[in-house]
């Protein structure tokens, strides 16, 4: 019998949606949606290594952030949404040149 919490409850699909377009050349559009006991977040892009290559600061000021591409390596990421007490799915990015 597993007695494990789970520390980070997921986002819904309906709040974290595919980043467009995707694959990416200069920028990718990633929409979001926190949920309301959420204040401020992090948008996290990784390297497929798990390397942490770029954080944003987001909040619900806006429903989706613009996320440069360009000075990034051609190939697959992986972006995901994190607080003190929430992550969502992880999502691929695949940015080509």
């Amino acid at each position: 019998v597993s007695t494990a919490i789970n520390e980070y409850p997921e986002y819904s699909i309906q709040q974290f949606r595919s980043a467009y377009p995707n694959p990416a050349t200069s920028e990718v559009t990633i929409p979001y949606a926190l949920p309301s006991n959420v204040k401020q977040a992090e948008l996290k892009l990784f390297a497929m290594n798990g390397q942490l290559v770029k954080s944003f600061e987001i909040d619900h000021t806006f429903n989706s952030i613009l996320v440069p591409t360009s000075e990034l390596p051609a190939g697959m990421y992986i972006y995901r949404i994190e607080s003190n007490t929430y992550k969502s799915e992880s999502y691929k990015l695949s940015v080509s040149k």
